[in-house]
């Protein structure tokens, strides 16, 4: 006869208790796996984790040189930027502060076309440092040392390498001088860090502010999306402040294609970029892409109003928003873009329309 325990006989009440109580443990454990599988992949707000300071008085610029057909090429634009001024008054205000997307560490730019901004906020992937480098920058001095790296087009895998030095080399090569006064980096729950910095600009006497935030805000092209990766679309402490500054200057020169609409559809950040010319009126720069085999599909229809031989700017190309400006200026074999142009448009007001 075979010997069967009572602990493992159960009435049929508590079978149906234990199966029940099985399956609800198993659905919890499949929720819960679900859930981690999800987080994976559902992006979170990035805030900021902490700040450190470095001591500005540690910061030294000696023996440095500038790019000179960069440098010219960008003297070439500001004259034309000067040309299409309303007023100088108005002028000022529009190019008071300076949104500079997709940008490296290219602070030379806006510094040569915009001299008598207040404010310049530069956007790119990359980290302004690695955190672990803080700590050694912070015991001893500083010194900037060489050449300003900055050209019409800087390698998109070379735009990580010393971002922070490479700002400083543009201040201390374009505003020969300066004096900072503040450098606070900002690290991000997502590890990136970006950068505060303010100076004296000996040009003006008057103290500037340069915002260099670390973050993918557009989806990179096939070719550059296995190193870079597609980002997760998530709002940024910065956000704020960037709707608080309101830009009414955006310029961009070369964002492989992720910010013109004939490559890619729109997209939040983007929206986010534009709004303040949009709403107030604004101005434009832009360098153009080389390449005609990104547009998307609807470009290529009659409908589109699109030409097939048209220069594709990196910004407005396709944007209904942009088609009419008030006035622009088109300069051609310029050290600004992967085309050589350059485009710069002013802008009038959007009336909103109310629902």
């Amino acid at each position: 006869m075979i010997s069967i325990s009572r602990r493992y006989i159960q009435t049929p009440v508590r079978l149906v208790v234990s199966i029940a109580a099985t399956f609800l443990a198993s659905l919890s454990l499949a929720k819960s796996s679900i859930r981690q599988c999800e987080d994976q992949f559902v992006a979170t707000d990035v805030k900021v984790h902490k700040r450190i300071s470095l001591r500005p008085s540690l910061i030294k610029g000696v023996s440095l040189e500038n790019n000179g057909t960069y440098t010219q090429s960008l003297t070439a634009i500001a004259q034309a930027i000067n040309t299409i001024r309303p007023s100088s008054r108005s002028l000022d205000a529009i190019t008071e502060t300076v949104l500079y997307p997709f940008s490296g560490y290219d602070l030379t730019a806006p510094l040569v076309l915009f001299p008598n901004a207040k404010t310049y906020i530069l956007i790119d992937a990359n980290s302004v440092i690695l955190e672990h480098h803080i700590a050694e920058i912070q015991r001893r001095p500083l010194k900037v040392v060489g050449q300003d790296r900055n050209k019409a087009w800087v390698f998109w895998r070379d735009t990580h390498k010393d971002v922070f030095q490479n700002i400083l080399k543009s201040i201390f090569n374009m505003v020969p001088g300066s004096e900072i006064t503040k450098a606070d980096f900002i690290v991000g729950t997502d590890g990136n860090v970006s950068l505060e910095l303010q100076f004296i600009d000996p040009r003006t006497g008057g103290e500037k502010t340069v915002h260099y935030w670390a973050a993918k805000v557009g989806a990179y092209p096939v070719n550059i999306q296995k190193d870079f990766g597609d980002p997760p679309i998530q709002a940024h402490w910065w956000e704020s402040k960037l709707a608080e500054l309101a830009p009414r200057t955006i310029l961009v020169k070369g964002s492989q294609s992720v910010l013109r609409l004939t490559a890619n559809d729109d997209f939040h950040m983007r929206q986010v970029f534009i709004s303040g010319v949009i709403s107030r009126g604004g101005l434009v720069v832009e360098g153009a892409s080389n390449s005609t085999t990104e547009d998307l599909p609807w470009t290529r229809k009659r409908n589109s109003g699109l030409k097939s031989n048209r220069i594709r700017w990196e910004l407005s190309d396709g944007d209904p928003n942009f088609a009419n400006p008030t006035r622009s200026v088109e300069l051609d074999d310029v050290e600004f873009s992967y085309a050589r142009k350059v485009r710069v448009s002013l802008h009038a007001a959007q009336i909103q329309q109310q629902n």
